[in-house]
């Protein structure tokens, strides 16, 4: 009897310690997310967040949503208060033309900046609150991607690669 509580009681010992180490990480994972706020609230423009961090993807991200449509090639992006930069496509092309469309573009509150880029350049800014965009290049050769910049950003918007 005496072993299956000294059992018990070690069992016990291991789910707490285990509970505060679960706790503890979820605390400084929490405090060392990017929050950028959206500080002139009359325009959409960024505040903080700059061209140079979005190319450097140097100052991460949260809360972003990601749905892919069931039939079609389309993934669709949302967030109630997005922060940061995420790159949330990319492919890499040699010697071909490249084209993506975005559409249902909904933005309604902070600061969002959606850019194409080619290797370590943004070629193209995505107009916001725009229903429905394309871009194309033609005969590149790199990593394109297409990457969401936000400062508490309310928004939604689908995308679709073109072949």
């Amino acid at each position: 009897m005496k072993k299956r509580v000294t059992a018990l009681i070690s069992v016990f010992f291991v789910l707490i310690v285990a509970a505060a180490l679960v706790f503890g990480i979820k605390a400084y994972v929490d405090n060392n997310i990017p929050s950028f706020k959206d500080t002139d609230l009359t325009e959409n423009k960024l505040q903080t967040i700059t061209d140079e961090n979005i190319i450097k993807m140097d100052v991460g991200a949260t809360k972003l949503k990601k749905s892919k449509a069931l039939i079609s090639p389309q993934y669709t992006f949302s967030s109630e208060k997005f922060s940061g930069v995420s790159e949330v496509y990319y492919k890499d092309c040699v010697s071909e033309n490249f084209e993506i469309s975005l559409s249902a573009i909904s933005h309604t509150k902070g600061n969002l900046k959606i850019v194409l880029l080619l290797d370590d350049e943004i070629v193209h800014a995505f107009k916001i609150n725009e229903y429905s965009q394309r871009h194309k290049l033609e005969n590149i050769s790199g990593r394109v991607s297409l990457r969401v910049a936000g400062e508490s950003a309310k928004f939604k918007f689908t995308y679709e690669e073109k072949t």
